[in-house]
């Protein structure tokens, strides 16, 4: 038996600033995706056990957090347990240590199938369990990755407080002027240390004043840009967002990649907590990003007209 698949997300615009209260927007990425199945004569028997284990470690912490009282909804442990018995295990195909959220996906499709009386339009309280439930894996979470995984949909984030579905589709189209794409760095990463550093990068006053003078306000027009899809602005936020991180967020960006960093036709964000894995970028030039030493490692993702 076969679940529904959980998509990879890319959060286009709001690592890090999100935390202090920018607006950020986080899609569905379909290339890669997850779910929970039991296991055929052809799966590899060492990755359903491995899958297996982490599981039932994730049962356990569920069990606590019921204990505690910190789950909002229901959750049928029993029914895991019991499947879990028959070897349910998790399938993926989304890189870990990449940032494109595949504990997240992993903790969406275990609330969907074990959580009980959801309503979607709860997104603030599935969002509050699904943080519990992902910080097994990385002490804290917001909630947004597996929210976004199991909504499906782009999501909007208006401060810390307000989330919203989006109907709205984000597509490659070349004709376009300005694509985003995706370019995946050989290096992994964890995430914990970066946002620790993060955190301690914002006990300095010369941060916290580009922060919220500089960074967020870029993030925010970028934000909007994208939601009227207006490539112009975009290139613009997407340019000055870029400079500000190779400045500040140096800890973050692999040498290897400072030189590709910005050229003329193109320019390089972090993608999530950033330090390997995936990284975004914007180019208004196609014919340019495809001479570039790194175009076998892109993959594009949407187009904006000016």
């Amino acid at each position: 038996m076969v679940q529904s698949i959980y998509p990879a997300k890319v959060l286009l615009l709001g690592e890090y600033s999100i935390i202090d209260g920018s607006m950020g927007l986080s899609l569905p990425f379909d290339l890669f995706g997850g779910s929970l199945q039991f296991p055929t004569n052809v799966e590899d028997k060492e990755q359903i056990k491995a899958s297996s284990k982490g599981l039932r470690e994730l049962a356990s912490h569920i069990a606590v957090q019921i204990q505690n009282g910190k789950l909002r909804h229901e959750f049928d442990l029993d029914s895991m347990r019991f499947e879990l018995e028959e070897q349910l295990f998790f399938r993926s195909t989304i890189p870990q240590g990449a940032g494109l959220g595949s504990s997240g996906a992993l903790c969406a499709a275990v609330f969907d199938r074990y959580a009980r009386g959801v309503r979607q339009s709860d997104l603030e309280q599935v969002k509050d369990d699904l943080a519990i439930i992902e910080s097994f894996y990385h002490g804290s979470s917001s909630g947004l990755d597996p929210l976004l995984c199991l909504c499906r949909k782009p999501l909007l984030i208006q401060g810390k407080e307000r989330l919203l579905e989006l109907d709205q589709n984000f597509v490659f189209d070349a004709r376009k002027k300005y694509h985003l794409f995706l370019l995946s760095s050989p290096l992994r990463r964890k995430t914990e240390p970066l946002v620790a550093c993060y955190t301690q990068k914002k006990k300095e006053d010369y941060f916290a004043q580009m922060l919220d003078g500089q960074l967020i306000p870029a993030c925010n027009r970028g934000v909007e840009a994208c939601l009227a899809e207006n490539g112009e602005e975009l290139w613009q936020s997407v340019l000055h967002l870029s400079s500000l991180q190779k400045e500040y967020f140096s800890e973050m960006i692999p040498e290897a990649l400072l030189a590709f960093w910005q050229g003329k036709h193109h320019a390089l964000k972090l993608c999530g907590a950033g330090g390997g894995g995936f990284f975004l970028g914007i180019s208004d030039s196609l014919e340019s990003l495809k001479k570039e030493a790194w175009y076998d490692r892109i993959k594009l993702l949407a187009s904006f007209l000016a």
